[in-house]
């Protein structure tokens, strides 16, 4: 259930971003209309696939849905004031990220003992993404000087 839920909400994220041109506009009935269709949609996939899958089916029907609010919302936003989305680079995000929830979840076994290993392998994960083309320049050297600043200010409160 977790892994629909939590890509339901960071697409829901998503929408909140590239709703910035119906907000600018001033056209929030592009909002209504999607909420509309959303909440039509979400109730007609619930119907069809509680009974069927129980809550793993609501999780799904959410994300399907969420999908279909983003889409509205981003053709009614971009028509209104154009949002550029690097989109080959979210879409490697995507993938790396589902890849790596993939195999921690298949590979290794559950149990308590288990999650600092996985802890510690999403944040390997983490940090070589910091080593690739993924990330810019930019947000890499602003994230270094985040840790920087975290560690110094840590070692100050630690030595007094």
């Amino acid at each position: 259930v977790v892994p629909w839920i939590v890509s339901a909400y960071v697409l829901q994220c998503w929408t909140e971003y590239v709703r910035f041109g119906i907000l600018n506009a001033a056209k929030t009935h592009y909002i209504a209309y999607a909420t509309y269709v959303t909440v039509a949609l979400i109730t007609g996939l619930y119907f069809v696939w509680i009974p069927l899958e129980g809550p793993v089916g609501a999780a799904k029907a959410t994300l399907v849905a969420f999908i279909v609010r983003f889409g509205i919302i981003y053709y009614f936003s971009q028509q209104l004031f154009k949002i550029s989305i690097p989109w080959p680079r979210l879409i490697m995000l995507i993938i790396y990220f589902s890849s790596l929830s993939l195999f921690v979840v298949t590979v290794i076994p559950d149990g308590l003992w288990v999650l600092p290993l996985k802890a510690c392998i999403i944040l390997f994960a983490m940090m070589l993404l910091f080593f690739t083309p993924v990330i810019e320049k930019q947000h890499r050297l602003y994230a270094r000087q985040a840790v920087r600043k975290l560690i110094g200010d840590m070692i100050k409160k630690v030595s007094g």
